[in-house]
């Protein structure tokens, strides 16, 4: 019996099999568009942990310091904040709605998922506006604080910083797409 006489003829690979038999993985695939959302969502997620918002505060005047008033600083994550975690979850659904947009198999309700990663990016970008104007609004009170030999600093983190890129690569992405599919 010859190789090619054997019982159990070869199985035809699947759609699968030649993504990985040819090296292509699913970021490959994936237009600008989604790469954009993509990346716009992994930046996201880092930024959740990071500092929005900081204060510090030091002090000159001897007669603070023996009462007791303490020097340091502080601050919060972005997820701490109701406004940043909506933005982070946004950009993370449009992460997510890239993958599935663009995924292995047609998807006939691709006009949907690409209007749901346009509303995502654009609920990200308004709380995003939201948090800025927070904090510009926090920075001029605990400005107002200095006096009597303080110093009272406040400002935003790096956290803020990288989810306003974020939300604003998630929108660029989703937009891409939508001009893409022909929406507008």
């Amino acid at each position: 019996m010859s190789s090619n006489d054997s019982p159990n003829p070869p199985v035809p690979a699947s759609p699968q099999d030649n993504l990985v038999n040819t090296g292509k993985n699913i970021f490959d695939r994936l237009s600008l568009g989604g790469k954009l959302m993509c990346g716009g969502a992994i930046l996201a997620l880092v930024s959740a942990f990071l500092s929005e918002y900081s204060v510090n505060m030091t002090i000159d005047n001897p007669l603070l310091k023996q009462a007791g008033a303490k020097v340091g600083g502080g601050g919060f994550m972005v997820i701490e904040e109701w406004r940043g975690t909506v933005a982070v979850l946004a950009c993370i659904g449009c992460g997510v709605l890239a993958l599935m947009l663009f995924g292995t198999k047609p998807n006939p309700q691709a006009k949907n998922f690409t209007i749901a990663a346009l509303a995502a990016s654009g609920v990200a970008v308004l709380m995003v506006i939201l948090i800025w104007v927070n904090i510009n609004r926090a920075s001029t009170a605990f400005g107002g604080l200095g006096g009597m030999g303080a110093e009272v600093s406040a400002g935003a983190g790096i956290g803020a910083y990288l989810i306003l890129i974020a939300s604003v690569v998630c929108l660029a992405g989703s937009v891409l797409h939508a001009r893409d599919a022909k929406l507008f």
